[in-house]
């Protein structure tokens, strides 16, 4: 699977989640406007709804300044150990929120966390 395919990392709850450098800065132009938050502490990727708010919907998750994404973006290789933990963890996450929306015990037959192709 691409990453660009799959978007797990780019969700969190986190309002600072991806750290953005000044040359990240200078790599947006002029979407660091629109994309980037400033806080006493540093830059961060703007967040919306626990996700990237450069990531969009349309027939998939697609990462809008992919091709000027942050350096911490770029530095996560996709399949690595990094990688499939992150999408093995965030699963997890999805799975118990199923479990908690519809009141269903741990051992209901929800759908089974979905097999991550290599």
């Amino acid at each position: 699977m691409h990453c660009i395919e799959c978007g797990a990392c780019c969700f969190s709850d986190s309002d600072r989640y991806v750290t953005v450098s000044e040359s990240d800065c200078e790599r947006l132009g002029p979407r660091r406007a629109a994309v980037v938050c400033e806080f006493p502490d540093g830059r961060y990727l703007r967040m919306a709804e626990g996700r990237c708010a450069s990531l969009k919907y349309s027939n998939g998750w697609v990462c809008s300044i992919y091709s000027v994404r942050p350096d911490a973006c770029r530095e996560l290789d996709r399949g690595s150990p990094e990688c499939l933990e992150e999408r093995k963890w965030k699963r997890r996450r999805v799975t118990k929120a199923l479990r908690l929306l519809t009141d269903e015990p741990a051992g209901a037959d929800l759908p089974r966390e979905p097999k991550i192709r290599e």
